[in-house]
């Protein structure tokens, strides 16, 4: 679902007090989100405003590789994808039925918890 543009290029952001490249480092101009609910065999897909994208796009920069050890439930999983003006993609996944554990996928791989992005 990542895809990389001419943003994916900018030399911008900090991790851990070192130079570190941005999930994404331009603002997120739409996206979408694939709610799948357990015992469905087709997600839900939503548009998501130029905000709610935005939205996403800070949350994936707070990812701070926490995991949880807690037991699964019946809660839906969430992918969002949005994208930049320049055409680059980044996904995240949201485990709601997990402790809402985050999984952000691609290079750099990052799991966390309390992913602040939109009301689901």
């Amino acid at each position: 679902m990542d895809r990389d543009g001419a943003s994916a290029s900018l030399d911008t952001g900090y991790a851990a007090g070192m130079r570190a490249p941005m999930v994404l480092p331009l603002t997120a101009v739409r996206g979408i989100v694939c709610t799948w609910s357990p015992g469905s065999s087709e997600p839900v897909l939503r548009e998501l405003t130029e905000g709610e994208a935005e939205r996403v796009r800070i949350g994936m920069h707070g990812i701070l590789g926490a995991i949880a050890d807690c037991g699964a439930s019946e809660e839906p999983v969430h992918t969002a994808v949005v994208e930049d003006r320049t055409g680059t993609r980044r996904a995240v996944t949201v485990d709601d039925g997990n402790c809402s554990s985050v999984v952000r996928g691609g290079p750099g791989q990052r799991f966390g918890l309390g992913f602040p992005w939109l009301d689901r």
